[in-house]
C-alpha cells in the first residue's frame, strides 16, 4: 500500500475514533472536552501514539478534522442531491436533501458528531436575523420553488427557512437526548405533516407520499 494511503487511512481511523467517542459523551459536553485522552484515541483507533502525533498535536485539532470532515461530506451530498434534481430543483429537492441529510446522520458517527459540534454555532441567526448560513442551500432551492409557483400563495421563502431551521435544531436535539429515535423516520413524518400547508395547490410533492426505505409514511 503507497505510503500516502496509509497515512490516509490511519488520518481517517483516529477521526472516526474521535467521532464515535464524542458520540457516547454527554450532550452538555462538546468539544475536545468530550474526548478521552489522546492515548484513549490511538489506543481505540488500533495506531501508535506517534502516529496519532504525525496527524494531530492536539485534542482541538482532532475535533476540528471532525468537524471539517463532516462538513465536506455534508456539502457533498447536498450538491449530489440538488444536482440529482436538475435545473428545476425546488420543494422536490428539499425534502429529498432534508431526508438524505437525516439518513446520513443515522448511518455516519462522523457526520453525527461533526453536526453536534456546529450544533451551538448553527442556532445563530443570519444576518438581519434570517435563516443562518448553512440553510443557504435550502432557502435557495425554496426560493426557486417559489419562482414556480410551487409554494402556496403568501407563503415566504425566508420564513419558511426560518421554520426549518427550527425543525432541524429540534430534531438534532430530540435524537441527541434519544438514541434509539431515527433521525430519518422523524424528519420523514416531519415533512409529511407540513409539506401540505406550503405547497400550492396541485403541486406534486404536496400529495406525494413519502417513501423511506421502500415504506410508505
Amino acid at each position: 500500500m503507497p505510503s500516502q494511503e496509509r497515512a490516509e487511512r490511519t488520518r481517517r481511523r483516529l477521526i472516526v475514533a474521535a467521532a464515535l467517542a464524542l458520540d457516547e459523551s454527554p450532550v452538555e459536553v462538546l468539544g475536545g472536552d468530550a474526548l478521552p485522552g489522546l492515548d484513549a484515541i490511538s489506543r481505540a483507533a488500533g495506531v501508535s501514539k506517534g502516529a496519532l502525533y504525525y496527524h494531530f498535536r492536539s485534542k482541538g485539532e482532532l475535533v476540528d478534522a471532525v468537524r471539517e470532515e463532516a462538513r465536506r461530506e455534508l456539502r457533498r451530498l447536498t450538491a449530489a442531491c440538488v444536482a440529482s434534481h436538475g435545473p428545476g430543483a425546488g420543494l422536490d429537492a428539499v425534502v429529498d436533501v432534508a431526508v438524505a441529510v437525516a439518513r446520513l446522520l443515522d448511518g455516519d458517527p462522523v457526520c453525527r458528531a461533526g453536526v453536534r459540534l456546529d450544533r451551538a454555532e448553527g442556532l445563530a441567526l443570519g444576518p438581519g436575523g434570517g435563516p443562518p448560513e448553512w440553510m443557504a442551500p435550502v432557502c435557495a432551492l425554496l426560493t426557486a420553488a417559489a419562482e414556480r409557483g410551487e409554494l402556496r400563495d403568501g407563503v415566504e421563502p425566508a420564513e419558511v427557512g426560518m421554520a426549518l431551521t427550527a425543525m432541524a435544531v429540534g430534531v438534532l436535539l430530540v435524537c441527541e437526548r434519544n438514541p434509539g429515535v431515527a433521525r430519518t423516520g422523524m424528519v420523514a413524518r416531519l415533512w409529511g405533516a407540513v409539506l401540505p400547508g406550503l405547497a400550492a395547490p396541485g403541486c406534486s410533492d404536496a400529495d406525494r407520499p413519502l417513501l423511506l426505505g421502500g415504506a410508505r409514511l
